[in-house]
């Protein structure tokens, strides 16, 4: 579970519409946003199989008084966090470090291989997620690693997108798109002990990294005696 605190002097629950209780043992301050960790996709696990699938907001007896508790739908008041966002924008929170805002923090994972030396024949392979593509030619051409890239089971057609022209004195540039796009994925390595002549080399650099986006929820109207106070709609 990643724990990542929301910036609020004071975190008031409105109206609880659906809750869970916190497990034993679980380290939570008042005001915590719980978000699905960055592997399992899941905010927290009790046991083998239970599991909540989306953020809430974490509340302690410090911002209510009942036992610690995972908001995971009703009405919540963050003091001013939500101060600069419009009513009715979607909140939206980073899955690397917690930000909320009301703009889509989601990046896709963009990673580059940098080949040196000079080689004059043979093959090399690229391996991710434990599976290895078969053998690519020293010359290849970057839609020919694309191919061999996405035959494999952990990236699979249209999820991967190769850019660059000829190897092998060249840098390839992998974008992780559609079902592995924007998120956090696993390094790309390559085994070059195939390949003749050149000292031949490859750097695989992580130029930007992937992030999850969640909509946490969406800034509503709450009455007050002068100006709405803004407050979180969590869930639907």
């Amino acid at each position: 579970m990643t724990n990542l605190t929301i910036t609020a002097t004071d975190v008031r629950p409105i109206e609880i519409v659906e809750q869970m209780t916190i497990p034993a043992g679980e380290t939570i301050t008042a005001g915590q946003v719980c978000i699905p960790d960055a592997t399992t996709a899941k905010a927290m696990k009790t046991n083998a199989s239970e599991a909540v699938a989306r953020p809430g907001v974490a509340l302690t007896s410090a911002t209510a008084n009942f036992p610690t508790t995972l908001l995971l739908r009703g009405l919540l008041y963050l003091g001013a966090a939500l101060a600069g966002m419009a009513y009715h924008a979607k909140v939206w929170i980073s899955g690397t470090d917690g930000a909320m805002s009301d703009a889509d923090p989601s990046k896709n994972e963009v990673q580059t291989l940098t080949f040196g030396g000079t080689p004059t024949g043979g093959t090399f392979t690229l391996t991710f997620g434990g599976q290895t593509t078969g053998a690519i030619a020293y010359n290849a051409t970057s839609a020919t690693v694309q191919t061999a890239m996405e035959a494999l089971s952990t990236i699979g057609l249209g999820n991967i997108l190769v850019t660059g022209t000829t190897l092998p004195d060249q840098v390839l540039t992998a974008t992780f798109v559609n079902d592995l796009g924007k998120q956090p994925v696993g390094a790309i390595t390559a085994t070059l002990t195939s390949l003749t002549g050149g000292a031949p080399t490859c750097v695989i650099a992580e130029s930007v990294a992937g992030v999850y986006g969640y909509v946490l929820g969406e800034v509503e109207p709450v009455p007050a005696e002068t100006t709405p106070l803004k407050a979180l709609r969590i869930g639907a």
